[in-house]
């Protein structure tokens, strides 16, 4: 499952949640208790996959916010992206199939033809080569 639907659904829950727990008092409690308990579960319930970047989360001085947390885990989806994963880097892998495959052109002959681009010494017409006049 994708982030978004991941966090849709997550949003869902959590709305059912506020409705059944009991409230308190104080309104900073409250707010505050709210938000860490948004973000506790939320990364609670996460892909295994994300595992390195909740510990980051979790090992910070002050927990972030909500939305802060939801910021870091959409950048460490791009980051995944990007690099496709911890083992490989995807985009190094893509540069050197192009750096192969540039390699490998360059000694390509095409069939039939040859180069399109030669010029004929004897009659100066492109896509051919004379060769040279046998003696009579």
């Amino acid at each position: 499952m994708d982030f978004t639907k991941h966090l849709g659904k997550y949003s869902q829950l959590w709305s059912e949640l506020e409705m059944l727990r009991s409230s308190t008092n104080d309104p900073n409690t409250f707010e505050e208790r709210r938000e860490q308990d948004k973000i506790f579960g939320l990364l609670l319930t996460l892909n295994p996959n994300f595992s390195d970047v909740v510990k980051h989360i979790l090992r910070a001085k002050d927990l972030p916010s909500y939305d802060d947390v939801c910021a870091q885990l959409q950048k460490e989806i791009g980051s995944d992206g990007l690099f496709g994963g911890k083992e490989e880097l995807s985009m190094a892998k893509k540069a050197e199939k192009v750096e192969n495959a540039a390699a490998n052109k360059a000694h390509f002959k095409p069939r039939g033809g040859g180069d399109k681009h030669v010029t004929c010494e004897h009659c100066k017409k492109l896509n051919h080569l004379l060769d040279p006049p046998s003696s009579p």
